[in-house]
């Protein structure tokens, strides 16, 4: 039986559902998916398609994969910025550098990240005093860009190249948040002040990777971390090493993609917990008991259970990766409806992983909805935090470490409580993050 193919609400002359996407995209995206399993979104004249059910997201993304590429405006910004990386490449190519980057994230790898997310972790804390106010999503972002960045370039950055990553990253990963998803799209590409401020900020980030890279060539030594595996990487069907552009936009990738999505991540789980202490008081007690009062070690990581949990539960009510675009790159059947060549598609991990049809009590925080005998009832692709498929996200262990560590390191020695009185804002851009959220420490 076909897809009923729905209208969502709120469609206004002239402008369609542009309006609603950019001023309210949450709400509106969860309204749209309650109209049915595929739902006409409109942009001005143009028809976007808003897949709802998981077998039809899962047929985008792993059975009839090979039918869709990257979608609109998000990608052809992001393409900017990350070039043809593996998040942004399609097909062949995509597939063969997917495959060269799979070594590099390998859990034989995850001891030696651990120690640098660990000893991450711990400086930033030493920071930390008793009933200071901390920005948190400021803590979390610096934190995610040592990280990355230490376990890139093991050798360390110059001052200068720190000064310059540390200065330039933020801006424009925040620039291409604000460019995605516009309804107009020229405004970007204006020579406003602002504008050519955040092309400014992109030549120098590309500029200072560059540089990186080069000296990397130069010294010609294996360093054992992420850049020098990059440099070594060989295709085993030709023996070729990747081209210096293609190592650059692989290593800008890995840099935005593990700053950004990270330090959200952590920032929610904070936030969440805060918000209920007493299922915080169940993340502090693990702790205790699986570590010791010790550093985490990797031998820890399988006992951090209840956390583990948390980090679930927490990526499925603010996935970083929020909404999804596709293209088709040839005339297919979905749900049932012919699609041509070229129709627009979408799909919502945020109101997919709220959807009522899915989860009971879909807005409450619960990570025992994780538990095996209850997670067993959750259908398979309702859960999309990484993606799936071709486009699965090659990271994702390396993430999941870096939170398992992060998150059970600061509650081993500290409880964050909410500032009182204090407005956090949700963020729906190039990603899902929190904006203005003020915690106060509170030493254990």
């Amino acid at each position: 039986m076909s897809a009923v193919i729905a209208t969502a609400p709120g469609e206004a002359p002239i402008i369609g559902h542009a309006w609603q996407l950019r001023s309210r995209p949450l709400g509106f995206l969860r309204e749209a998916s309650a109209a049915g399993d595929i739902v006409t979104v409109r942009v001005g004249r143009r028809p976007l398609y808003l897949l709802t059910a998981p077998d039809l997201i899962r047929r985008q993304l792993v059975t009839q994969a090979q039918d869709f590429s990257n979608g609109i405006v998000l990608f052809d910004w992001l393409r900017l910025l990350l070039g043809n990386g593996v998040a942004t490449s399609e097909g062949a190519f995509h597939r063969r550098q997917r495959r060269l980057l799979q070594p590099a994230f390998h859990a034989s790898r995850h001891p030696a990240y651990l120690e640098i997310i660990r000893a991450a972790t711990q400086a930033r804390m030493e920071r930390w005093r008793p009933g200071i106010a901390l920005r948190v999503e400021h803590e979390t972002a610096e934190l995610a860009l040592t990280a990355v960045t230490e376990s890139l370039f093991s050798a360390g950055l110059t001052p200068d190249a720190v000064t310059e990553v540390r200065r330039t990253l933020p801006a424009v990963v925040r620039g291409i948040g604000r460019r995605s998803f516009t309804p107009v799209e020229m405004l970007y590409r204006l020579p406003t002040p602002g504008n050519r401020r955040f092309t400014a900020a992109v030549d120098r980030l590309h500029a200072c990777v560059d540089k990186i890279i080069a000296e990397y060539r130069t010294a010609g030594a294996d360093r054992g971390d992420l850049l020098s595996l990059l440099l070594g990487a060989r295709h085993g069907d030709s023996g070729h090493a990747m081209t210096d552009q293609q190592v650059h936009d692989e290593t800008i990738t890995m840099l935005v993609t593990g700053t950004e999505t990270v330090s959200s991540a952590m920032a929610w789980a904070l936030h969440l917990l805060g918000a209920h202490p007493e299922l915080a008081d169940r993340v502090h007690a693990e702790a205790d008991e699986v570590l010791g009062g010790k550093p985490v070690t990797t031998e820890d990581l399988p006992k951090l259970e209840y956390l583990g949990r948390v980090i679930n539960e927490t990526l499925r009510l603010f996935p970083p990766a929020w909404l999804i675009p596709r293209r088709a790159e040839a005339d297919t059947v979905l749900g049932g409806h012919r699609l041509p060549a070229g129709t627009h598609l979408l799909f919502s991990p945020y109101a997919l992983q709220r959807d009522p049809r899915y989860y009971t009590r879909p807005d409450v925080f619960d990570p025992d909805r994780w538990l095996p005998e209850r997670s067993q009832s959750i259908p398979r692709t309702a859960y999309l935090p990484f993606g799936a498929g071709l486009r699965h996200c090659v990271g994702e262990g390396f993430a999941r470490l870096e939170l398992l560590v992060v998150l059970a390191s600061v509650a081993a020695r500290w409880r964050l409580r909410p500032v009182p009185d204090s407005r956090m804002r949700t963020v729906a851009d190039g990603s899902l993050r929190p904006e203005q959220l003020w915690m106060t420490t509170e030493p254990r």
